[in-house]
């Protein structure tokens, strides 16, 4: 008959997905009941909302299930309090093996991908997940196989652009990517939460650690691009896709405002201090064009290609406003876009082909 001692045992077996430690060695079991052929188990988690709380309770649920007598698994979550969670990431750095024998900045290999590039930005606002969804798309279009990985954890919007719902499942080889209906494969975030209005509120080394198992846990195959959408700024996500990603080159995105030139200038500047080979600098909003054909500079006198000129960084083109990106990014039709010249451009130099 199956008794605590067997389902505790039998819990050990279940991992933290993030830091690599079984959950009763973290201490993040909190109550266990058996009744019947039911067992009920209380998981408290390392942060409200954890959008991984899923995939623990999927798993602890196929272990339990393993157990004689047991029929039907019940989980149910708690949150730990600031003081648990720092001795839980305690215990994790004492016994974790992703602590213990791999260095954190250590560049990833493993996926037979040929070709990685991060698309990045000084200042949010500037349309950078646009530019990094057409690029997509312009790709596709050309026979490649296209992947892209969502990294701004915290706001994430490739899905919504792509119109992809639902939570991603997992299959032999890892994590199944997100294929859109042209077939491009993504993850993001919001595709591992049920409730994408979920706040992810995480400190910046558990950021890091969803980043690597976005690019190591995911069965990508054999992917010709893979697209790398960055939260803007130069804090902690971008730092880490510099340091632990093998990126082949970087797309920077920026608008016609002095503001946004000034910040995406600090993007350049990090970009080069990372030893990251810049392939440009797009520029969004650049002009709109009126119905009788004359095109009006909106935000004032672009000084984007100087500085680039300045700088001795590409320009790869400017993009007018275009209402009809925004009404086909919110209805998730990305893939149908009439393509601006400077994606293709952007891409030609992506392929060495300009």
């Amino acid at each position: 008959m199956t008794d605590r001692n067997d389902i505790m045992k039998a819990l050990g077996n279940v991992m933290d997905p993030e830091l690599g430690v079984d959950l009763v060695t973290l201490g993040m079991i909190r109550d266990v009941k058996m009744q019947g052929d039911t067992v009920s188990v209380m998981v408290a988690l390392t942060a409200p909302g954890c959008p991984l709380k899923n995939k623990i309770g999927k798993d602890i649920e196929e272990e339990l299930k393993k157990l004689q007598g047991v029929s039907k698994v019940e989980v149910l979550f708690g949150s730990m309090t600031e003081a648990e969670r720092e001795n839980t990431f305690q215990k994790a750095g004492g016994k974790g093996q992703t602590q213990q024998t791999e260095d954190p900045l250590k560049k990833l290999s493993g996926q037979p991908i040929k070709r990685i590039i991060a698309v990045g930005s000084g200042k949010g606002g500037v349309g950078k997940s646009l530019v990094t969804s057409l690029l997509a798309v312009a790709a596709s279009r050309k026979g490649f196989k296209v992947g892209v990985i969502d990294a701004d954890i915290t706001g994430p919007s490739i899905p919504t652009i792509f119109g992809q719902k639902g939570l991603l499942v997992a299959g032999e080889k890892g994590v199944e990517p997100r294929k859109t209906k042209k077939g491009i494969e993504m993850v993001s975030m919001n595709l591992l939460i049920p409730d994408p209005t979920t706040p992810v509120i995480w400190r910046g080394p558990v950021l890091a650690g969803v980043l690597r198992q976005f690019y190591t846990d995911v069965n990508w195959g054999n992917l010709d691009l893979l697209f790398v959408d960055l939260p803007p700024g130069t804090a902690d996500v971008p730092l880490t896709v510099f340091q632990i990603f093998p990126i082949d080159g970087m797309v920077v995105v920026t608008s016609p405002q002095e503001l946004a030139n000034l910040v995406v200038t600090k993007a350049l500047k990090m970009a080069a201090e990372m030893s990251i080979p810049l392939v440009g600098v797009v520029e969004n909003m650049t002009y709109f064009v009126c119905k009788d054909g004359e095109k009006v500079e909106v935000f004032g006198k672009s000084r984007v290609q100087e500085r680039c000129k300045e700088q001795g960084v590409p320009y790869l083109g400017g993009m007018p406003i275009d209402p009809s990106y925004a009404r086909i990014a919110d209805e998730g039709a990305i893939e149908d876009a009439v393509m601006p010249q400077a994606v293709e451009d952007t891409l030609k130099t992506i392929l060495g082909e300009k």
